[in-house]
């Protein structure tokens, strides 16, 4: 035992793949997308007996549960019924309290809960991560560990892609070694086929209950494992009977047709494009192709095969149907897979990484640098087009002309991979196997696109920092602005120090100017402290406009300054502002007095200390059990990683 912890902590290899899921750990507290505490607070009326969670929340929360910007329930019952049983498991380890969780972030400890929400999916990581060490080595391994779109989606956002991404890998290796299956040795090996052919379609059924996607797998891995028709129908059905059983108690239920079967995003698969004067659905196009193919062309194919097969299935999938950025964790695992048998495929790996590094600043706030504001609110700050919109025109101006240049390198990246692999799905005579391995400058480049991720992030709170925004609010009705009117708002203050004013819009006329000047009460025959002018045509993310003052503007604890808000222009412009009733700020249009609040917040700088505070001190370091769990969870994932190499080690040794 000595000697292998000595040989494997000797190992460059070990501390690269380490790292890599040393930074998940880290990340896994303190960041958070709404969804990585929305749907396990879903599936906890499941733990409470209401088994049919679709019916449920339609029934006590209406309409809103399918026809919100999001689906409410997107997800087939495998996903709710794995989650509940976690659920079940850390409620009685004292871990979390279900009876208490009335609102979705309303807990004791938030940073507890989504550590230990996304602490479910580090095994189906590490599953993948065994996987991807037996077909492709160290190399595969030490990809997978430092794939940003792993680290991003599953353990910074908090997405449960994971689930589905292991059964869709675990189906294709498991299809790979059915095809381990030689003339010489059919006698005896037959029994072995057909488990390993069986144990495929189970895991892509299963993998369909947790979301859809694996299911496309299935037809193009049967026809590659099974060449008797018979048995291929058997598989096939198998695969779909798994996935039949989760779709059947609901099949009556409104909201598991619309949200499940019928959800928007799934349905994109069969948009059309005009091709030779007929519409067509390109995906679907290119996947009978796939299909076609492998029945006509019915040929003894070598396990490494199976995953080309699986890469253009996938492929397809994000060349021709528009799908949220984060799904590009689907396509990693099988591209790492398929790099053993060809090595330049490392290059659409890193493609994919790099465009998913850099596509993630230009997405909502909240799936950048925001992503900690639920257990932070300091982090509550604009993505990076507003913020260099906002103070760095010239940059700004550069950013946008440089980033479709992002989307080229992931269509290069799709275009690469369904090339190499139609070289492979159609060669006559294979080729040998041979074994890839990185040269050691090529270390850096395995953990480069995570990098870029980090520094994208880092540039992103640097250009943003004076951009801090509080108080942001819902809209619940509209006032028309026009020349000579003026709204006065009385605002609240979460830091003493105010640099600006975010206010958003509902609509306006294109040529309007508002003007935004900030009093120290609300008496308006003072000077204000400051003023700020912003046409509507600079408006960025979801219709707000930030004024930025010249000057902070610094209060007293006792002072509630007031915000005037007026056009500019000397004609008929119009602007239409959001506001609630359901607050206690003093809010006036002209002269009509109410309690309410316009969606607008100040602005303060960014506080390096107070987040450190909040998001590691309060948060973290306070909490025991967070602590115990973070400490038992790093020393499993390190024991396992390090048995595993030290395997390889012995192995070697032996030879």
């Amino acid at each position: 035992m000595k000697r292998t912890i000595s040989i494997v902590s000797k190992s460059p290899w070990f501390w690269l793949i380490a790292a890599g899921y040393m930074l998940r750990i880290m990340v896994m507290p303190i960041t958070g997308q709404h969804d990585v505490m929305f749907m396990p607070w879903m599936t906890h009326y499941i733990n409470q007996g209401h088994f049919n969670l679709y019916a449920f929340l339609y029934e006590k929360f209406g309409d809103i549960v399918m026809h919100s910007p999001g689906v409410w329930a997107p997800y087939p019952y495998g996903f709710y019924l794995f989650t509940a049983g976690w659920l079940e498991f850390l409620e009685k380890m004292g871990l979390v309290d279900l009876t208490a969780w009335d609102s979705v972030w309303q807990v004791s400890h938030p940073a507890r809960y989504v550590f230990l929400f996304k602490a479910a999916y580090l095994p189906f990581d590490l599953v993948i991560g065994y996987i991807l060490y037996k077909t492709s080595g160290r190399v595969g391994l030490a990809l997978w560990a430092w794939s940003p779109t792993v680290i991003y989606t599953a353990f910074m956002m908090g997405q449960n892609d994971i689930y589905a991404t292991t059964f869709a890998v675990a189906g294709t290796y498991a299809a790979s070694k059915a095809t381990q299956i030689t003339p010489q040795s059919q006698v005896p090996s037959v029994r072995v086929l057909d488990k390993w052919a069986i144990l495929s379609c189970l895991l892509l059924g299963v993998g369909g209950s947790f979301k859809i996607y694996p299911l496309f797998l299935l037809a193009p891995l049967v026809l590659m494992i099974e060449k008797r028709w018979w048995q291929r129908f058997s598989l096939f059905f198998l695969g779909c009977f798994i996935f039949g059983v989760s779709l059947l108690p609901f099949l009556t239920t409104p909201a598991f047709v619309k949200g499940v079967l019928l959800n928007p995003e799934g349905t994109q698969i069969f948009r059309e494009i005009q091709l030779f004067g007929m519409s067509v659905s390109p995906f679907l196009l290119g996947y009978v192709i796939l299909v076609g193919h492998l029945i006509i062309n019915p040929a003894n194919h070598l396990p490494w095969m199976v995953w080309f097969a699986s890469l253009v299935s996938i492929a397809l999938v994000f060349l021709w149907v528009p799908v949220p950025f984060y799904w590009l964790i689907w396509i990693t695992p099988l591209l790492i897979g398929a790099i053993s048998r060809f090595p330049k495929l490392i290059f659409a790996w890193g493609l994919v990484q790099l465009t998913f590094a850099l596509m993630m600043v230009n997405q909502h706030r909240e799936l950048g640098v925001a992503l900690p504001i639920h257990l932070a609110p300091i982090f509550n700050v604009p993505n990076l087009p507003t913020a260099l919109a906002v103070a760095h025109p010239d940059l700004y101006r550069i950013f946008i002309t440089i980033l479709p240049i992002v989307n080229v390198f992931l269509v290069t990246a799709l275009l690469m991979t369904i090339w190499f692999s139609a070289r492979v799905l159609t060669q006559v005579h294979q080729e040998k196997f041979v074994a890839f391995d990185l040269k050691p400058q090529w270390w850096i480049g395995v953990a480069l696109p995570t990098t870029i991720m980090l520094l994208m992030l880092g540039a992103n709170l640097f250009f943003s920092r004076d951009f801090v925004s509080h108080t942001n609010r819902y809209n619940w009705q509209n006032h028309t602005l026009t020349v000579n009117d003026y709204v006065l708002q009385e605002l609240g203050l979460e830091q003493k120090e105010m640099t600006g004013v975010r206010l958003r819009f509902v609509d306006a006329d294109p040529l309007a100017v508002l003007k935004v000047c900030v009093y120290q009460n609300n008496d308006m025959n003072q000077e204000p402290l400051n003023c700020a002018s912003r046409s509507i045509a600079e408006q960025v993310e979801n219709k707000a406009l930030y004024f930025v003052f010249d000057k902070a503007i610094v209060f007293e604890d006792n002072e509630t300054p007031t915000v005037k808000i007026q056009t500019e222009n000397n004609n008929t412009s119009m602007v239409i502002l959001p506001y609630t009733t359901l607050t206690e700020n003093s809010l006036k249009f002209n002269e009509i007095t109410l309690n309410g609040s316009l969606d607008i917040s100040a602005l303060s700088s960014f506080n390096i200390t107070e987040a450190f505070n909040i998001l590691v001190v309060e948060n973290i370091l306070k909490d025991a059990w967070l602590l115990g769990a973070i400490a038992i969870i790093t020393a499993l994932v390190v024991v396992f990683l390090g048995v595993l190499l030290g395997k390889s080690y012995h192995g070697h040794a032996a030879n």
